[in-house]
């Protein structure tokens, strides 16, 4: 009787698995996913094809990751129009300018 190759490789958090054994155990990925924080690389013939995560990990890794890139994004914007140097007066008296405008705007 031959063996078949288990189609699974687990390294760390992380659990590679094939797609068609994924569907049948989706119940289960997604229970681990959350509750053991475990992610699951999801294969199609050997080759990555998506990922599996809790929402307690997506929320503090993923999304995070990408708030760092948008701040960092706004803060290049403001050094290239010269709005790094403004003190915090300024940017008061920017935001109370600000809120007085959206205030009139919305009262008409």
């Amino acid at each position: 009787m031959k063996r078949r190759k288990k189609d699974v490789t687990q390294s760390m958090a992380l659990t590679m698995m094939g797609l068609d054994r994924a569907r049948k155990e989706l119940s289960r990925l997604v229970r681990d996913a959350q509750q053991a924080h475990t992610r699951f690389l999801l294969s199609v013939r050997g080759k990555p094809q998506a990922v599996v995560l809790g929402i307690d990990d997506y929320l503090k890794n993923v999304l995070k990751k990408e708030r760092l890139t948008v701040i960092a994004e706004i803060q290049l914007e403001a050094k290239e129009k010269g709005l790094d140097t403004m003190t915090m007066e300024e940017i008061d008296q920017d935001i109370r300018t600000h809120r007085k405008e959206k205030s009139k705007s919305r009262s008409k």
